[in-house]
């Protein structure tokens, strides 16, 4: 018996994917798309119409391998959000082959953010601290 083949479009790639939810974020809480440092080597996603800069985390729920969905986070970003009193919107979809269902989308100030993560050591790609934290801890 042959395995089942996922039902989400394999041609499409997970950029694609976290595209099509930071598109949706935007529009959910009215960000405008924002692309310049907010520190030298940290950008953010997004900005609020006051001015505040946001960082956008999707995780797929119905990734290969079935592991718990979970966001990928560096210290140096937080850092740079809390001190500029930046928002983290976090959400978790499900690949589909029109795109993307969002399945819970919340959006937290980053301060909160900074005090239930735990980071680790340096890690490729960036070499700076960071941590991966179940989505079910954060949304």
């Amino acid at each position: 018996m042959r395995p089942k083949k996922p039902h989400w479009n394999r041609q499409r790639s997970i950029k694609s994917y976290g595209n099509l939810v930071e598109a949706r974020a935007r529009e959910k809480y009215n960000l405008d798309p924002y692309f310049a440092e907010i520190e030298p080597g940290v950008r953010a996603d997004a900005i609020t119409q006051d001015g505040r800069p946001v960082e956008i985390k999707a995780t797929a729920k119905n990734r290969a391998g079935g592991r718990h969905p979970r966001f990928r986070m560096w210290e140096d970003q937080t850092e740079a959000l809390v001190k500029n009193d930046g928002l983290y919107v976090f959400a978790v979809y499900t690949m589909r082959r029109d795109g993307v269902r969002i399945d819970r989308m919340r959006c937290v100030e980053a301060h909160v953010v900074h005090e239930r993560v735990e980071y680790y050591a340096p890690t490729a790609p960036r070499w700076k601290p960071q941590a991966d934290v179940r989505a079910d801890r954060l949304v």
